[in-house]
């Protein structure tokens, strides 16, 4: 992705943000742009080579299944305590495969 030091945050509008909102929607939007831009068009790694490679694609998918739905609450309601820790829950599993985040 070029230029490499600009990332496009598509979840948040123009408008103020606090930096744990941002926090979360910019690692979720390196996720998606990831896994839309390179993993699915890239045929490096072999995500089948071996289990642990098998793991990271799968958690990679659900991170991303997941980030798809919970973008969209923020237009629909306040954020709650419920939503936040489910948030940070979510920001952890990403951090544990950031290795594989890569083509």
């Amino acid at each position: 992705m070029q230029p490499s030091h600009l990332l496009k945050i598509d979840s948040l509008g123009s408008g103020w943000c606090d930096k744990d909102f941002i926090i979360l929607h910019a690692c979720f939007q390196l996720l998606a742009d990831f896994a839309e831009k390179e993993m699915l068009v890239q045929d490096y790694p072999d995500w089948d080579a071996t289990e642990e490679t098998k793991n990271a694609k799968k958690e990679i998918e659900e991170l991303y299944a997941w980030w798809q739905e919970r973008k969209k609450l923020d237009s629909t309601r306040e954020m709650d305590a419920g939503v936040y820790l489910k948030d940070n829950e979510m920001l952890k599993r990403l951090v544990d495969v950031r290795m594989y985040l890569w083509t």
